[in-house]
């Protein structure tokens, strides 16, 4: 009987194939989504459509931008895990970002996107905008012996505190529109806000991923606060590439505005780099392989 099962056994240990206890061989970093403490592998690289692009710089170091609004409103984000405890289930990190939202405000002013977002008689001068951000998780990882003890489920809480600097002298007014209103001050260098976030990332199958969470602001904008929810699903389609689809629905109740807003949320991600092995029983050296 030993005999039998003995090629089955070895089997599993075997992290080049494609099935077996640990499915297809991917990084055990990807259900760490950009609202979660912990970062990315050193050298590994996330590539989003709308998401915020991430880096791993260094070792507890994640570099982040989001590259589809690059265009209109230059920015980056740098964030830092500040500790773990030794089994790896609770992360703290801080994330510092800025951003430049003068292209974007001059492009939708002569393009005549929207009144209600940037007056065509508006002044707009050098406008920037500073992100100051606390965020706490707690994952669960499986009971695997011969596998990596991937996690399967990340509750993380954040607060964010943000503020918009004017360095001339624009006139901009408010901007009336869910998902604009509340961010508004700080992209016209008005005011600013302060975001508290609970947010959940979830291995629902193997090649399914669910993320989501409660936003609520507070701040300088008109009716002072507001809440957003967003869900997403996360299909993967191989170790490293997967596409998502969701919603994000913002309640508020603004000067102009109706009280409840929704739109549709979709994104497509590229996972390159390195996956490491967990460092425990018999990968006690933390092998990095690259796939």
């Amino acid at each position: 009987m030993a005999l039998v099962s003995a090629p089955a056994a070895i089997a599993q240990f075997n992290i080049m194939q494609e099935s077996g206890s640990h499915l297809h061989d991917m990084r055990d970093d990807i259900l760490w989504s950009y609202h979660a403490a912990n970062v990315i592998y050193k050298k590994s690289l996330n590539l989003s459509a709308t998401s915020p692009t991430r880096y791993g710089l260094a070792n507890r170091w994640e570099l982040s931008s989001t590259l589809a609004a690059d265009y209109w409103l230059p920015n980056i984000g740098i964030k830092y895990l500040f500790a773990k405890n030794k089994k790896e289930t609770w992360h703290f990190a801080g994330r510092l970002m800025a951003n430049y939202s003068t292209p974007g405000l001059r492009w939708a002013q002569d393009n005549a996107y929207d009144a209600d977002l940037v007056d065509s008689a508006a002044v707009i001068d050098d406008i920037g905008g500073l992100y100051s951000e606390l965020i706490l998780s707690r994952c669960f990882r499986g009971d695997g012996i011969c596998t990596p003890r991937d996690p399967w489920l990340i509750l993380s809480f954040s607060a964010l505190a943000a503020y918009g600097f004017d360095f001339g002298s624009s006139d901009i007014g408010e901007m009336q529109q869910h998902f604009m209103t509340n961010r508004g001050e700080v992209l016209a260098g008005r005011g600013g806000y302060v975001r508290l976030k609970l947010w959940l990332d979830y291995k629902w199958l193997s090649m399914l991923n669910i993320h989501g969470g409660m936003f609520y602001y507070v701040g300088s904008f008109s009716g002072r606060q507001a809440v957003e929810q967003q869900t997403n699903f996360e299909l993967m389609l191989g170790k490293r590439f997967s596409i998502t689809g969701g919603y994000i629905m913002s309640i508020a109740q603004y000067d102009n505005q109706k009280r409840f807003g929704i739109a549709p949320w979709a994104d497509l991600t590229f996972y390159i780099g390195y996956k490491k092995q967990r460092e425990f029983k018999l990968f006690q050296d933390g092998v990095m392989k690259q796939y």
